[in-house]
């Protein structure tokens, strides 16, 4: 197992493979929504997924030249998916790309103002990508938020 991760990070990003896990945990948990609603048991794969995305956001505001049109980007993506995601899910509650655009936010503001803290956490965002208690914080922030 080491040597398929060893290899696929040598031509492909961590941040691109990270992408792509959770890109397809996303899938399994939306086919378990259509296909298994009532069982909780198919979609604990795709629990994982927003803190991936919160983090991948997170690190995309320390990459991107132009964090205002990153925000934007965010948030037009979160209000063109809304009207969608309410009519398939019968849900009021805003979708998860909506609460993206909010961490890209508040992530933005602090790394203006605490530039030496974000450095830190630039360096530590792999240790909250990979480690579950810390992926089960960043999931109960989103649900505060």
């Amino acid at each position: 197992m080491q040597y398929i991760v060893r290899s696929l990070t040598k031509t492909v990003s961590k941040s691109r493979l990270l992408q792509g896990i959770a890109y397809i945990l996303m899938i399994l948990d939306h086919i378990a929504i259509v296909y298994a609603p009532g069982q909780i048991i198919y979609r604990l794969p795709g629990r994982v997924v927003f803190p991936i995305f919160a983090g991948l956001v997170c690190y995309g505001m320390t990459k991107t030249s132009d964090r205002l049109g990153y925000i934007q980007r965010i948030i037009m993506l979160g209000m063109a998916s809304q009207i969608p995601y309410t009519l398939a899910l019968k849900s009021p509650m805003p979708n998860d790309v909506l609460y993206l655009g909010i961490i890209a936010i508040v992530f933005g503001i602090f790394y203006k103002k605490e530039e030496v803290v974000m450095k830190t956490a630039k360096k530590l965002y792999w240790h909250y990508a990979i480690y579950p208690g810390h992926l089960v914080v960043l999931y109960a922030l989103k649900n505060l938020l």
